[in-house]
């Protein structure tokens, strides 16, 4: 996004609204700074996957910007979580149910960077039952910051995934009441997948 798109989207929020930075890790570390530097004055919450996840280029923004650094989409351990955190390379952690190990990691992760003092947001990208999984397991967090939706959470080709369709009302999700995680594989899921037994 240009700053002048920035500027437009904090215009539209307001002062108090929250304004995330969303860079996909597609900067070096120089763009990076310039790019968070300019874009500094616009009350950034957090500068999101500002350059690759490592932890020395993660602090290297940091340091240089004063922004608050998310990263963790591309982090698949507690240990690639520990080395970020010991360095101070991240302020928002966002580990991703799907590829980090699952809830169990996932919830290590969770209660490192709360030993820490860091937030979390999950990273969901994925289907409905991604989106059912990480509310239950935000709703624990002392220190959840905020709940992804992604749009590619509502494409077609995701709902036929799962039995039940979680979106926000009015920039609002409610946590599931449902049996066990909230959600189910569907019957179309089922009938589409590779059967696979381990013997």
């Amino acid at each position: 996004m240009t700053i002048q798109g920035i500027k437009a989207v904090r215009d539209i929020l307001g002062k108090d609204g929250e304004l995330i930075l969303e860079n996909h890790a597609l900067t070096d570390k120089l763009s990076a700074v310039q790019y968070g530097k300019m874009a500094s004055k616009y009350n950034i919450l957090y500068f999101e996957e500002p350059v690759k996840p490592d932890p020395d280029l993660l602090s290297y923004v940091h340091q240089e910007t004063g922004l608050n650094i998310a990263s963790g989409e591309r982090m698949y351990s507690r240990w690639n979580f520990k080395r970020a955190f010991d360095q101070n390379s991240i302020q928002v952690a966002q580990p991703d149910i799907c590829t980090a190990g699952g809830v169990t990691e996932v919830k290590k992760i969770c209660d490192m960077a709360d030993t820490s003092e860091l937030g979390v947001q999950i990273h969901v990208a994925g289907s409905n039952l991604a989106t059912a999984v990480s509310l239950n397991l935000e709703a624990a967090l002392p220190n959840f910051v905020i709940h992804e939706y992604n749009v590619n959470t509502e494409m077609p080709k995701m709902l036929k995934l799962t039995k039940y369709d979680y979106e926000p009302d009015n920039g609002v999700f409610t946590v599931p009441n449902k049996p066990g995680v909230g959600n189910e594989i569907s019957d179309y899921a089922f009938k589409h997948s590779r059967v696979v037994t381990v013997k």
